[in-house]
């Protein structure tokens, strides 16, 4: 007697099935582009010092930022003063990328997924 397989969540498979490899082709590209230029974690610090940030702000004054901090305390304070920065994220490419896939013309990227608002 052959035994009932159990039913997978088609949706949850194809979006792991589209995002692990944009995942993957952005960390290469990234990694690719950064080191063809010859780029390495102090060159990017050399640049950081002499190219200040158009900020209003000299971070580096604020006692509040002193830290150490783990990943979720760095955020919760980042928030405190920049209280806009959740709704603002929304309008950059870290959450509008869209990819269109050369084999089936379909548009993949963040800004293409449901939301729960």
């Amino acid at each position: 007697m052959a035994r009932d397989r159990p039913r997978h969540d088609l949706g949850t498979e194809a979006c792991f099935a589209y995002a692990l490899p944009v995942l993957l082709l952005l960390l290469v590209a990234l990694l690719t582009t950064s080191s063809a230029r010859g780029q390495t974690q102090g060159d990017l610090e050399d640049h950081a010092r002499h190219n200040p940030s158009q900020s209003t702000a000299d971070h580096r004054r604020f006692s509040e930022l002193d830290g150490p901090f783990d990943i979720n305390e760095i955020s919760k304070v980042c928030l405190d003063c920049h209280n806009e920065a959740s709704l603002q994220i929304h309008e950059t490419t870290h959450w509008t990328w869209e990819v269109t896939n050369g084999r089936s013309d379909r548009k993949l990227g963040k800004k293409m997924l449901p939301t729960t608002s």
